[in-house]
């Protein structure tokens, strides 16, 4: 045969490339834990302040200002915090350029060699950052503004398109196949990453078009009722829902980001939690392997090299009739056994490595056991083959090392040599690494997304007291601050928690199905319980600064 080549442009994974997570399955974790968190806190933080710069704008347009002025004056106020915050982000990867760094939670240590040879693009990426945030900050504060947020957002066409882009978020990640036997499991990774960040990227925009309907009539009712502090907070829900879809965004992308960590940890089945524990358990001590038939001289070869204290088994496994452990009298009596008859017999005591063995390889509590020697012949499938079990004491660290050997020497060209339920503890170590690195990357997202409420919550606070405390000169008691706040604040943050916790559960529903996850019910009534907390506490909080700001008032120039 011509040989045209080496290697195959798309080889088929085997050993430890099994276990390699594809590097687009990784990065997409990236974009989906931690880029998503990253914009919301980039827009809350460049939007704080709003109402003094979308001001300064109007009074830029006025003066005549072209967009290019506009951009100027945006840039020179952001330059500053944004090169700051770009030199202070590249000193831990410079410090990891010459140190190794173990990286929590994962038991992964990144080399300062790789980080060394990436360090143009780190400092690349940096000022890239840098850029992209200051872009945003000419976009984030254009001509067509309000004082608060753009009101395009009431507009019939821009209600469609965010809502036809969260169904198509809903839609994108529905059907992916997220088994370990996907047929594309890199694509479905991708795609449902995706599918999640479109979702929780435009829900808080329908949650805020949802509030501007409910402040209409809200403060329709308030008119009708002489209730002042629904009126208040229901224009202001009706014209401001830039400032909802700020107020809620940390709340929606936080509670999806926990229930995405949540699955992604929970995907460890059953039977792989088992395995570790019984490898916990036992280690090395209890080895099984697969090879073809080999002449009683390499079975005995095998054995000697094995040494003294470890005991070789045959384990006989035929359809028609019960698995049989079968093995000579001194490998019975390594393991403290009598010898049994020659005519097997069930195990009715015995030490856990032979009940751990029972339960993994025969599938039944019940081991039968007989005395005899290593089988040289046997068909099974149509290929010869025996399965050897080698049992050696708990506390011998080597025993793992020597039988792996001693079977490559002697026991044909490709023994299989694996732990007990080897299978499934590869599956639940490589969940577990996964698990891991979601972990950790779950709750970076989760703290930038908690400093994106603080700021958008701080913000708000500052702005709702200024506006509302001079209507303390009119109102003769302070509930009418509160209530307002209560309305104003609470209200969107409650229904975030709330349809924050439906789609999450709808876009765990891949997980579940065929990612091998289980869903916690108990956590979901824990967020949405915790984010009603938040939003009565936020309320409260808020409706006191106002009544604070409000004793203190003076009429201003303003």
């Amino acid at each position: 045969m011509r040989i045209s080549g080496f290697g195959d442009p798309d080889p088929t994974p085997f050993g430890d490339s099994i276990s390699v997570v594809d590097i687009d399955a990784f990065m997409a974790a990236v974009i989906g834990f931690l880029g998503l968190p990253a914009a919301v806190l980039t827009v809350v933080a460049l939007r704080c302040g709003s109402a003094a710069r979308d001001r300064r704008t109007a009074l830029l347009d006025a003066l005549g200002a072209t967009w290019r002025h506009r951009a100027l004056v945006c840039m020179g106020e952001a330059l500053w915090p944004v090169g700051a915050g770009a030199l202070i982000g590249t000193v831990p990867l410079l410090a990891a350029a010459y140190t190794d760094v173990a990286i929590p939670l994962t038991d992964y240590t990144l080399s300062a060699a790789a980080v060394r040879a990436w360090l143009p693009a780190v400092l690349l990426g940096a000022a890239g950052a840098a850029a992209g945030v200051l872009v945003s900050s000419v976009l984030l504060h254009g001509k067509k503004g309000d004082g608060r947020s753009p009101r395009t957002l009431t507009r019939g066409r821009v209600k469609r398109r965010y809502a036809l882009l969260c169904a198509l978020g809903l839609v994108m990640a529905m059907p992916v196949d997220l088994g370990p036997l996907a047929p594309d499991y890199r694509v479905s990774i991708v795609q449902y990453a995706i599918g999640i960040v479109l979702t929780l990227a435009t829900l808080p925009t329908l949650i805020a078009w949802a509030m501007t309907a409910l402040g209409r009539r809200l403060a329709g009712r308030s008119i009708t009722k002489h209730y002042a502090g629904g009126l208040i907070a229901g224009r202001w829900l009706h014209a401001y829902p830039g400032v909802i879809a700020r107020l809620v965004v940390a709340v929606v992308v936080g509670l999806g980001l926990v229930s995405q960590v949540q699955l992604w940890v929970s995907r460890t089945t059953v039977a792989a939690t088992e395995a570790r524990q019984t490898f916990d358990a036992l280690g090395d001590s209890v080895l099984t392997i697969r090879s073809r038939v080999q002449p009683t001289s390499q079975i005995k070869a095998f054995e000697e090299d094995l040494g003294q204290g470890r005991a070789v088994f045959a384990l006989i496994q035929d359809r028609q009739e019960p698995a049989v452990l079968t093995g000579p009298c001194a490998s019975w009596k390594a393991v403290q056994l009598p010898c049994p008859p020659a005519r097997s017999t069930v195990l009715r005591e015995g030490d856990r490595r032979l009940g751990e063995l029972a339960r993994w390889e025969t599938g039944t509590p019940d081991l039968r056991i007989a005395t005899g020697d290593i089988p040289t012949t046997g068909k099974r499938g149509g290929v010869a083959e025996i399965k050897l079990v080698v049992v050696s004491d708990p506390g011998d660290a080597s025993a793992g090392g020597t039988v792996r050997e001693a079977a490559y020497r002697h026991l044909g060209t490709a023994p299989l040599v694996n732990v007990l339920a080897g299978m499934q503890l590869g599956g639940a170590l490589l969940d577990e690494t996964i698990a891991h690195w979601v972990t950790l990357l779950g709750l970076g997202g989760m703290l930038m997304a908690a400093l994106a409420a603080a700021f958008s919550a701080l913000a708000e606070f500052q702005v709702f007291g200024s506006r509302l405390a001079p209507i303390g000169v009119l109102a003769g008691d302070t509930h009418v601050f509160r209530s307002t706040a209560l309305w104003y604040l609470s209200v969107p943050i409650g229904v975030a928690g709330f349809a924050g916790a439906v789609v999450s559960t709808v876009l765990g529903y891949p997980m579940v199905t065929t990612g091998g996850a289980r869903w916690a019910p108990e956590l979901t009534a824990v967020t949405v319980v915790g984010s009603t907390v938040l939003a009565i506490c936020v309320g409260l909080v808020g409706g006191q600064g106002v009544i604070a700001r409000a004793r203190n008032w003076r009429p201003g120039a303003d």
